[in-house]
């Protein structure tokens, strides 16, 4: 025997399982997502950060290589920084 639902028993049964199927939304999740990182600047420093340490090779001919390949790629908006670079370099021929 073939037994028939109602359907308001399977309206209600989809949307009480449906309930437990939505995530649950904590504090967190009202807060503002960050700004997206400046990538341009990221990169600098870390080839800044790079350049400082490539100062301190013991291998003068590998130091100087290093601290003038930074010297050049980096953007015209870090002239200042890029002679600071080329200086340390020539100190140390």
């Amino acid at each position: 025997m073939r037994r028939i639902v109602k359907p308001s028993t399977v309206v209600a049964v989809l949307v009480v399982t449906g309930c437990f199927w939505l995530p649950t939304q904590c504090r967190s999740q009202n807060k503002l997502a960050p700004a997206e990182y400046d990538y341009h600047s990221l990169a600098i420093a870390s080839l800044l950060h790079s350049a400082a340490e490539a100062s301190k090779l013991p291998d003068i001919p590998q130091r100087i290589k290093l601290l003038i390949y930074a010297s050049t790629i980096l953007p015209a908006s870090q002239h200042e920084e890029a002679v600071r670079l080329l200086d340390v370099a020539l100190r140390d021929l």
